[in-house]
């Protein structure tokens, strides 16, 4: 870990979900890369890391392999795979209750 100041013309900034941190730190320690962490507020959900923008390649690599969604802008990200999920459930659950209703209306017609 860098312990001086940052010098924003040495590094870049890359946030990472709080869910996906510990990968990218171990993955970070394991190949001797520097960095300086910033915890971000929980509003986020993010923590900031500057790295170095010559391990830029090397940080690319290692989102890539552990399928980490980062981003290197100062807004929020959307991590779609979760998003997706969502999208599933919302779905299951209008096909159930549409489902429910027309056996409803086919029950009632059988019967009277």
């Amino acid at each position: 870990m860098i312990k001086t100041e940052i010098n924003l013309q040495k590094y870049f900034k890359i946030d990472i979900p709080l869910k996906n941190h510990i990968v990218f730190e171990s993955e970070v320690n394991q190949r001797g890369l520097q960095y300086k962490k910033i915890k971000e507020t929980q509003i986020t959900s993010s923590i900031s890391y500057f790295i170095l923008k010559t391990d830029f390649e090397i940080i690319d690599k290692i989102l890539i392999e552990n399928h980490i969604v980062a981003n290197t802008n100062d807004g929020n990200y959307n991590d779609f795979r979760d998003t997706r999920k969502f999208i599933k459930i919302c779905l299951l659950i209008a096909i159930l209750i549409i489902t429910i209703i027309l056996l409803f209306f086919i029950v009632e017609r059988f019967l009277y």
